[in-house]
């Protein structure tokens, strides 16, 4: 909601798909801690980033994976004609 209100989209790249599905997955309890992926890889790091003020509002965030650190990272571009 928070980005809605920013005028914020997430661009989420496959690879940060894939990545967000093979934590999330385990063979005891198959798709189960997929919720519990999302909440620490995507949403509580973009959550500091939005408490910091270091997300620009009214520009797409970028997300993919950082293969250094296996993790995911944020990225910011100005939108397309904005100056």
């Amino acid at each position: 909601a928070r980005l809605v209100q920013k005028s914020i989209n997430l661009e989420v790249t496959q690879a940060a798909k894939d990545f967000l599905i093979d934590q999330g997955y385990d063979e005891k309890y198959g798709a189960r801690p997929l919720r519990r992926s999302v909440e620490q890889n995507l949403e509580d790091p973009l959550a500091e980033e939005l408490l910091r003020e270091s997300i620009k509002e009214g520009e797409p965030i970028k997300v993919d994976v950082d293969e250094d650190q296996k993790c995911l990272s944020f990225t910011q571009e100005a939108a397309a004609g904005a100056s």
